[in-house]
């Protein structure tokens, strides 16, 4: 047997798979116990039977144990099936593959012990070789973990109960019970097995729940013998990790209509994800120490602790792009390219978002005259240019001044290390570029929320990932307003905000330290918010936190695959508003107050004021297409 591709779905295939995983997950929630099948339920092959047999096969013959090769195994094997299955469907169980290696051995005339051992592992190996983790499967077990419910495989493979245990710990699943129908000489396609169960395990009269792919043996076998049960076949696998992230982020308690609570289970899940996909990342790169920068990265550095804890090697350190930009390789104040928190209405506007010395951008701006203040465009940006060339070796002294200042408050932490990992939400990379540029004998890898075009190119020594929106050149960016809006949420929710990064200064005993402006005004009933919210938000972090240290131990692709998903979705969960009452309050609460401002907006609808460019723009135009705007 060969497993085919699996071919394209129709929305309808689609529609019913996700009632059926719907309606195991609700079976799941009032049982007391509940059994999973092994291959295609929490394991999905790769791999046919055949394939893998053919593979233990030639592993085994490479041992050198005897002079068969790897075809006269196979046609031992070939026959061993026959006559044990001869009987059927009398026969009560499946073959053993321990048993077979044992009457292989006798054939061979080699002592039994060291074949069963030695082919016992090579068929290990090439499970493990033939296997993936099911997202779906794995959902809904992590489901049973966090309500308490008794949960075990109950398996009709060859495999004997230490192999299937084996192999789900080299998947990441561990601490599972195992039921293998070969050892219990019981069969799950006759039905014989379920009663078993019950009565082996002290299960009888308890209401229970077997979930399993194939029809008769999963589905059928266990409702005649009284148990329930619910038929998860494959589909699509796109779509068993979206089905996956959705089990997952039901992992935040029941709201009671409160606005902060859906908004703090999402950010919740959004800071885990990312925090989880850092930790994997700090393995895949084998980094020597993490920054994580600005005050929009402090929840991820404790929610790292957290999943994966690795003492003094994480590092919050408190920069913003205003105070690395002279120090930026790319020299942003000549290129005056980039967008987004610097400000481009005019020269005067841009330039206020360098942290130039007292009189310097007055006197440099002075050389424009009355350019400062008009609106941006190619010869105001040449002119500037120029001006910057006559006073260049003032420039220059200054962006060396910066650097030296951006290089001794980073090396103190860093010590020896040379290989970094940046951890922000994005966009354009700017502060891990300016690290790069100081720390020339260092790798700096950054990893982002997001990540969209600016900043200096991706390289194989300053690496950079976006998680949420990872876009390539020449496809467009995602929306200001979007990513803008979930960096205010942030602040608002995740922590008291907190003034921005000024600038680095050097004190009396010659420490570089970072000084801040100001923290931004907030009305008491939106901070009595925010922090309401923080406590619902590290509540369903505690809750979710051992599901996500689980994804986190599996094979490295499928949990990116699942994280990503389940971060998407949780995006998506802080920038759409569930319904107009959730997004009246949020707004009548003035959690707008100090947005930024001149970028892109959706606001002028709905009766809201003009000009505000983060979340509450979107709740407008949102609240307006349902009619449902605010008079």
């Amino acid at each position: 047997m060969t497993v085919r591709p699996i071919a394209r779905r129709t929305t309808q295939d689609v529609c019913l798979y996700a009632f059926r995983f719907d309606m195991a997950r609700r079976a799941l929630a009032s049982a007391a116990w509940v059994s999973f099948d092994l291959f295609d339920t929490l394991l999905r092959r790769v791999k046919g039977p055949d394939e893998v047999a053919a593979e233990a096969a030639e592993s085994f013959a490479a041992l050198g144990l005897s002079h068969w090769t790897s075809d006269e195994i196979l046609r031992h094997r070939r026959a061993w099936t026959i006559s044990r299955g001869a009987g059927y469907p009398q026969s009560e169980a499946e073959w053993s593959i321990a048993d077979w290696y044992e009457a292989l051995a006798i054939a061979m005339g080699i002592e039994q012990a060291m074949v069963r051992e030695a082919g016992c592992r090579c068929e290990l190996a090439a499970e493990i070789a033939g296997t993936v983790v099911r997202p779906t499967g794995l959902a809904l077990l992590l489901e049973a973990r966090r309500l308490g419910r008794r949960h075990f495989v109950l398996s009709d493979t060859t495999l004997t109960a230490a192999l299937i245990g084996a192999l789900l710990e080299a998947h990441g699943i561990f601490g599972l019970e195992v039921v293998a129908s070969s050892e219990w000489q019981r069969s799950k396609r006759r039905g014989t097995i379920f009663c078993e169960v019950e009565a082996r395990m002290g299960l009888d009269g308890l209401r229970g729940l077997h979930i399993g792919d194939n029809l008769k043996s999963d589905f059928v076998r266990p409702l005649q013998a009284g148990w329930r049960a619910a038929h998860l076949p494959l589909t699509d696998p796109d779509g068993e990790f979206d089905a996956a992230a959705r089990t997952m982020l039901r992992h935040l308690a029941q709201t009671t209509g409160r606005p902060q609570e859906p908004l703090a289970g999402d950010a919740a899940h959004f800071v885990l994800a990312t925090a989880a996909w850092v930790c994997q990342q700090e393995r895949q790169l084998g980094s020597e120490a993490t920054l994580f920068l600005a005050r929009d990265a402090e929840p991820i550095l404790a929610a790292c602790d957290a999943l994966h804890p690795a003492p003094g090697q994480r590092h919050y350190l408190r920069l913003s792009r205003r105070s690395v930009l002279l120090a930026h390789p790319g020299d942003l104040l000549l290129r005056v390219t980039l967008s987004g928190k610097i400000g481009k209405r005019s020269m005067r506007a841009f330039v206020a978002g360098f942290e130039l010395p007292d009189g310097v951008a007055e006197r440099w701006l002075s050389e424009l005259g009355s350019d400062a203040d008009a609106p941006l465009s190619d010869a105001t940006v040449a002119a500037w240019q120029e001006v910057l060339r006559r006073n260049g070796a003032e420039y220059e002294a200054l962006r060396q001044e910066q650097r030296a200042l951006l290089r001794d408050y980073i090396g103190p932490l860093l010590g020896d290390r040379r290989k970094l990992l940046v951890v922000d939400l994005g966009w354009a990379g700017t502060i891990q570029d300016a690290i790069a540029a100081v720390l020339p004998d260092c790798e700096v890898h950054g990893r982002y929320a997001g990540v969209t075009r600016g900043g200096e190119p991706s390289s194989a020594r300053a690496s950079k990932q976006g998680f949420v929106f990872d876009i390539p050149a020449g496809r467009g960016a995602p929306l200001l307003g979007t990513s803008a809006g979930v960096m205010r949420l942030w602040e608002l929710l995740l922590r008291e905000p907190t003034g921005s990064v000024r600038r680095l200064v050097r004190d009396a005993a010659g420490v570089v330290k970072a000084e801040l402006d100001a923290p931004p005004p907030l009305t008491e009933a939106a901070l009595a918010l925010a922090e309401e919210a923080r406590r619902l938000l590290l509540a369903t972090a505690d809750c979710a936190g051992p599901s996500y240290r689980q994804v986190l131990a599996l094979q490295d692709k499928v949990c990116s695959q699942l994280l990503e998903r389940i971060a998407r979705r949780a995006w998506e969960g802080l920038t759409l508003m569930p319904d107009g009452a959730f997004a009246r309050r949020i707004l009548d609460l003035e959690m707008d107050e100090g947005a930024s401002r001149g970028v892109m907006t959706t606001l002028g609808i709905g009766g809201l004021r003009s000009g505000v460019s983060w979340w509450p723009g979107l709740v407008a135009g949102s609240l307006a297409r349902r009619g449902l705007g605010r008079s």
